[in-house]
C-alpha cells in the first residue's frame, strides 16, 4: 500500500504530575529517511533513542521532524520515569495517526497514478500504430523509434502491474523509471518530423512529469 511522505500530526496532553506535553511530528518530502528530534526537556532525554528507533522502524523514507515541548508552568513532580513513558506512549499515538494519515494520502496518489499510467498506455498505442503505417520508403529516422516506444510500452505495463498489486514504498523506483520513460520520450521527439506525432510525445512528457511528481510524494 502506497505512502504519502508528506503529513502533520499535533498532540497535546496533560500527564500524571502535572506535566502538559506537546508534540508535533511533521513529514516532509525528502529521498531518504531523515530524523529530527527538537526542544526535548532535559529530563526527557532518555527517550530520544527509542523515539528515534520507533521512527526507524516504522518509517522509510522522508524528513520527519518531532518537536517534544513542556508547555505547562509547573513541569510536575512526579518522577522522571512515570514522565518518560507518558510522553513515549503519546508519541506513539502521534506516530501512528501520522501514518493513518500517510495511508489516506497515499489513496488518493495511487488513484490518480492508475489514471495516469492509463492514459500513457492510450498515448503509446498512437506511436505504435505510427510505426506500423509506415511505408517501406518513410524516412529512416521516423521507422527508428520503434525500440524507445517498445521499452516505453515495457515500463507502462510493468508500472500498471506493479499498482494493482498495490506494492509499498515503489517512490524512488517510480522516479527512476519515469526518468528513463522521459529519456525515451526526448529520443522519439528527436527523430520524428510528423507535426501531430510530435505534439503527442509532449503531452507524453508531460504525463510522465507528473509520475515523477507523484513519486517523489510516496514513502
Amino acid at each position: 500500500m502506497i505512502k504519502s511522505m508528506t503529513g502533520f500530526v499535533s498532540k497535546r496532553k496533560v500527564l500524571p504530575g502535572g506535566r502538559g506535553v506537546l508534540i508535533n511530528i511533521r513529514s516532509l518530502n525528502f529521498k531518504y529517511l531523515d530524523i529530527h528530534i527538537s526542544h526535548l526537556p532535559e529530563d526527557l532525554e532518555e527517550i530520544e533513542r527509542p523515539i528515534h528507533e520507533e521512527i526507524l522502524r516504522r518509517i522509510k523514507r522522508g524528513r520527519i521532524e518531532v518537536s517534544i515541548v513542556s508547555v505547562s508552568a509547573d513541569k510536575g513532580r512526579g518522577s522522571s520515569s512515570t514522565g518518560a513513558a507518558g510522553v513515549k506512549k503519546l508519541f506513539r499515538t502521534a506516530l501512528r495517526e501520522l501514518e493513518e494519515f500517510k495511508v489516506k494520502q497515499g489513496q488518493v496518489i495511487h488513484s490518480e497514478l492508475e489514471k495516469i499510467t492509463r492514459k500513457l498506455i492510450k498515448r503509446s498505442v498512437v506511436f505504435q500504430d505510427h510505426i506500423k503505417k509506415q511505408p517501406s520508403d518513410s524516412p529512416v529516422l521516423e521507422k527508428d523509434i520503434f525500440e524507445e516506444v517498445s521499452l516505453i510500452t515495457f515500463y507502462l505495463r510493468h508500472l500498471e502491474k506493479i499498482l494493482k498489486r498495490r506494492e509499498s514504498r515503489i517512490g524512488k523506483f517510480l522516479d527512476f523509471l519515469s526518468q528513463e520513460m522521459l529519456r525515451e520520450s526526448n529520443t522519439i521527439l528527436a527523430k520524428l518530423k510528423d507535426r501531430e506525432l510530435c505534439l503527442q510525445a509532449i503531452y507524453f512528457k508531460e504525463e510522465i512529469d507528473r509520475v515523477r511528481e507523484l513519486a517523489q510524494n510516496i514513502e
